[in-house]
Parts: structure tokens; sequence; C-alpha cells
């Protein structure tokens, strides 16, 4: 998977597997590592102050999913400006759709690869070009 990404980048944008690695795979890695230890806080209930009236009570705000996100991918970082926000929205609980750049082909085919191995098809959808 990762040789295959890094050809991809060098195939739509040029550079070497050492630019690849710097600008694309591994800060898409770290920021998809953060969203997966964040999970729990973002999705943790806040306590809130509770109204007089109301009294004794406690209140709380619940996070709660708000459908389906469409996340619109880069043409110059295909990347790492299109997988942390779907990592996002699948972590906020939404179904997701992903459209990368047709200027990016090869790199949007083996995320649509991925995707179609990896992703629940009924929920997470990438659409090429």
């Amino acid at each position: 998977m990762e040789k295959e990404l890094h050809d991809a980048w060098i195939k739509d944008l040029g550079g070497n597997e050492f630019t690849s690695q710097g600008y694309s795979y591994y800060p898409t890695l770290n920021e998809v590592k953060e969203t997966l230890h964040s999970i729990e806080a973002w999705n943790a209930p806040e306590k809130r102050d509770a109204n007089l009236l109301i009294l004794p009570s406690t209140c709380y705000l619940l996070p709660e999913p708000l459908g389906t996100i469409l996340v619109v991918g880069a043409w110059n970082y295909p990347l790492s400006l299109s997988v942390p926000y779907v990592a996002a929205a699948i972590a906020a609980g939404n179904t997701c759709m992903l459209k990368m750049s047709e200027m990016s082909a090869a790199t949007s085919n083996v995320v649509a690869k991925l995707f179609k191995k990896y992703m629940d098809q009924d929920a997470f959808v990438c659409v090429e070009g």
C-alpha cells in the first residue's frame, strides 16, 4: 500500500519517494493517528451548568453525528488534504463521501481501491475525478 501511494504521488506530482513521504504519507498518517487517539475525548459528554429553574439537575452536551459529509480533495496534496478529514468525519460518527481531484488521477485510483477494500461501501464512498 505504501509503495503504491508513493508511486502515485510521483506519477501525479513528480518528485521522489522522499518528498512523497515527507509531504504526503507521514503527515497524513500522523493526523489519522491523532484522530484515533482523540476519538474518546471528542465524543465524551461535556458537563454544563444547569439553569437555576431546573435545579437540582445535571446538564450535558452530547456530541451527535451530522449525517453525510462530503470531502473534496485537492490536486496538489491529494492524500494529506483529504484522508485526515475523512478520518475526522468517521470519528464523529458520520457517513462520508470523498471526491478526489481529476488532476491527481493516480493517487485517486489508489485511494479508491483502498476505500473499496477496507471501507463499508454503504457508508463510505470514494468518487474518482
